[in-house]
Formats: structure tokens, sequence, C-alpha cells
């Protein structure tokens, strides 16, 4: 019984099909079977290893070349798989992504940093903003830089660097710190913001990206990995950084909120007050594990030309501070072009996670940590259950998992109150689930250790 899988490579039409053997046969119409047979076809899985599957047989068939080959590993691993190259003719220098969507590319999160101050009174409606952002992209890396007196209780030695280059006023935010060519300057005020996102969503990425925290509570310590993998050639110089950011943020006086808008009927924010008692600041940047600009560690480790498969892994380590919240706390990461000046920083790709502590009982939530999607145990084993909030139509609304590539792994009904998942021929790694009854959309993350 053969299982039909779609492959994506680059510039040329192909099919996949999995057989229950871990045999693969594959075709592209820029091939035939004139052209000599490769020895075999080179599949990189994420933790950077090199799977070799030995070509067996090459034929035509309908005008098309195949390629048959064994792959080495047991066919329930097959999502494990990224990316492959075929070595013979026209096809030499091409990329093969796995994918059951024939459109779907390796996925891109688009970081927004934006700066603002307890004393801007327009910058609560940056903070809304980026809300309604997320509620639309939750997949986003949502980043709070304070600063702008030297009174700003959460200012930060880094984020002030980044404020003196390349704030021009408030609020504004930089979208994967990319200088757009129709906008004068790198920072761009929030109105903008939704269709910079736009545009950037269409530009594919070179590079899978992965953050992955640790909390030691003795010694109040975290080590925060940061995990990539190429799967094109690309050239750089790069660089790497992981941000400590505390959410939902409430102090004392000094944290009140200016408020421009507490006599506008128009706003959400009428009547709440001038300053906003109380308010909570959202995604605050605590730390820069690698100062404002990123680092390139062990003398460019990541080298300037990088070959499609080059893996790569750093680790950050850093003790909390005083005050902060770990229950609260999340790790953004991320992978940058490291250009001439500060104005070229393009991100390629970035990650989000909530750190996990003792005290913490909910999930590794993907997004907005008020998520309706709650997963227990997290990390899992051989099950996981999912429990969803009191919106979602009990009737309607179904469970869908995604792997770290944004790849359907498996859709379930929503049954009552929880919905358990068995995950013992998942391998180890991140999930993503979504929850969906037709009107809500909720998005929660998981991870497998054993």
């Amino acid at each position: 019984m053969f299982s039909m899988k779609k492959f994506l490579l680059t510039g040329v039409a192909m099919l996949l099909w999995i057989a229950s053997n871990s045999q693969i046969t594959l075709y592209s119409e820029d091939f035939d079977s004139q052209n000599t047979m490769p020895e075999s076809i080179t599949v990189f899985n994420f933790d950077g290893q090199n799977l070799v599957a030995a070509v067996v047989d090459l034929f035509d068939w309908e005008d098309k070349g195949w390629i048959v080959a064994e792959i080495p590993h047991e066919p329930n691993h097959n999502f494990a798989m990224n990316s492959s190259r075929l070595g013979c003719g026209t096809m030499a220098d091409q990329r093969l992504i796995l994918s059951d969507n024939p459109d779907l590319d390796i996925q891109k999160r688009i970081v927004v940093e934006y700066f603002t101050g307890t004393w801007c009174g327009a910058c609560p409606r940056g903070a809304i903003t980026l809300r309604d952002l997320l509620n639309k992209n939750p997949s986003l890396v949502p980043v709070a830089i304070h600063g702008g007196t030297h009174a700003e209780p959460m200012q930060t030695p880094e984020g002030n660097q980044v404020l003196r280059q390349l704030a021009l006023g408030y609020p504004t935010g930089m979208i994967d710190r990319v200088k757009f060519q129709d906008f004068s300057f790198l920072a761009v005020a929030d109105k903008h913001w939704e269709e910079l996102v736009e545009r950037r969503s269409s530009v594919p990425t070179p590079v899978v990206f992965e953050v992955i925290p640790e909390f030691n509570p003795e010694g109040n310590v975290i080590e925060v990995k940061l995990k990539l993998q190429f799967y094109e050639s690309y050239n750089g110089p790069f660089a790497i950084n992981a941000y400590i950011i505390e959410d939902r943020v409430v102090g004392g006086p000094d944290y009140d909120q200016a408020n421009y808008f507490n006599e506008d009927p128009t706003s959400e924010l009428f009547g709440r007050g001038n300053p906003i008692q109380g308010y909570e600041h959202r995604y605050v940047l605590r730390k820069m594990l690698g100062g404002p600009w990123g680092v390139n560690p062990h003398e460019h480790s990541i080298p300037n030309e990088i070959q499609e498969g080059f893996f790569y892994e750093y680790t950050f380590t850093y003790e909390l501070e005083d005050g902060w919240n770990p229950d609260e706390l999340y790790l953004a990461g991320y992978i940058k072009l490291r250009g001439g000046n500060h104005n070229s920083y393009e991100t390629l790709n970035a990650d989000f996670v909530k750190l996990t502590s003792p005290t913490s009982t909910t999930t590794l939530f993907h997004g907005d940590p008020s998520s309706q999607v709650h997963i227990y145990p997290n990390p899992a084993n051989t099950f996981i259950e999912i429990a969803i909030g009191e919106m979602f139509s009990k009737d309607y609304t179904f469970i869908t998992v995604y792997d770290l590539k944004g790849r359907v792994i498996a859709i379930h009904p929503h049954a009552g109150h929880k919905t358990q998942l068995d995950l013992s021929h998942y391998p180890e790694g991140k999930y993503y689930v979504s929850a969906s009854d037709g009107v809500h959309r909720e998005t929660g993350k998981f991870v497998i250790v054993r």
C-alpha cells in the first residue's frame, strides 16, 4: 500500500511516493533516463545528520524521468526529513522540501520590535496595533523596547543602544530590522506595521531556526539553545541573538502608562485615565543576551558562505535578575544578516517560546500567552491532553497538529472537554497545535522529549 506525499523542488515540478519498505519513487519534468544515474540522494534532517538514500532504479514513464531510492530509516519517521539534493544532470543544484502542501515552504517567523515608554502618551496605541497583529498572525515574535528617558523603569542597556541608533519616534517599530525601499528609515510608525508584516510574509527563508530554553531553579539560571540549519546555500555574514522577554509587567506608580487617548471616545483607551494606573505592559524586553546587534560566536563559527545542509547550535547562559516573574518569561531568538551598518540587519528567521518553570502550570504557548489552547503534560513523552476555551464550539472544533516546518501531522475532532493524542509514533521535537471551529482559531506548542 503506497501513500503519496508531495514534494517541492525549486523550479521543477516533482511528485514523491513513499512505500512501506522505505523506498521512494520520484520524478522531475527536467530529467529523463538518458541522464547518468546518481548513486544516491542525500537527505538532511534537523539534527544535522546526513542520511544517504541509495538510488536503485531509473526509468521513463508518461514523458517523465523517475528515480527509485531506498530511505535508510523507518517510514513513520518520514516527517523528520526536511531537505534533499539530487546529484544528477540539470537537477544537481536543486532543493527538495518535504510538504503535504505543494505551496508550503519553511516557516518564517517575523520579528516586530517596537519602541515605547511609560512616559509616551501615544505608545498604548502601538501596543494595541501589535495585539491586533498577533491576533491575525500568532507566529509573530513581539518585542517591546522601552526607553526614551533616564527615568524609564523598563529600559535596558542593549535596548538603549538600539534606540539611540534606530528609533526616530514613539511608537515606531522595526519589522525584521528591514529597511524598506519606500520608507526613509528602518523604524516606521505603527500604522504601517500590518502592511510591512504582510510584505515580509511573502519572503522565503533559507534556514530553519529553533529556540530551546531550559530553566534551572538552583541558581535561577536559564540556558537558551539556538538551533539552526540552512536548506540552501547563502552568503552572510551572519549574527545570532536571544532575548529575554517578560510579559504582563505591572508595577508601582513609575509603571503607570501615559495616555493621550483618555478623552477620545473613539479609542478603547477612552476613560482609562492619564496616566493609566496598573497598566499591563506586554512583551517587555529584559535582556539581549548577544548584545544589541547579535554575535557570531567562537571566531565566526557560522561562516560567511553557507553551504546547503549547514547545521549549527549555540547556547547562551544567564542568571535571571530579581524582580522578574519566571512564569511570564519568554525567549526570542533570531539569525540575521550582519551588514556594514545597523540598517542592514535583516532577520532570516526567528522563534519565540515560553520559559517553563517549576511554578508554571501552563504550556509552551505559541504567540499570545493567554491562548485558549492548553496542553498537558508539556514536555510530553507518549501522549498529550488538549483542553480548549469556552469560546469554541464543542460540536465543530478540530485539533490540528503541525511539525516545526508547518506540515500537517494529524487532524482530530475535539472530543468533549479534552482530546488525548497518542504521541508514541512521533519523533522527538517541537510541534504546534491549532484549535479551530471555523470562527475562532488559537494555537499552542508542545515538545516531545524521551
